[in-house]
């Protein structure tokens, strides 16, 4: 049995994949705190990403920030 890490309402692993750490009604509340980006490597074939750590969700790429 899997907990969501937010609420810890504990729900079957096999409903979804296994990595999944939040239920459904918290994925949708997310508030993408805890997020990481993937700088492209074409070398590697992997693409520019940017995802929330806690509901796994893709999120928009910022743009640069060239003022700081």
């Amino acid at each position: 049995m899997v907990t969501c890490i937010k609420c810890e309402f504990p729900f079957p692993s096999f409903l979804g994949d296994v990595d999944e750490r939040m239920c459904d009604d918290c994925i949708e509340s997310c508030e993408h705190e805890d997020t990481e980006y993937q700088a492209p490597e074409p070398e590697n074939n992997v693409p520019e990403d940017y995802y929330c750590l806690d509901c796994g969700e893709q999120l928009p790429i910022p743009e640069a920030d060239y003022g700081v």
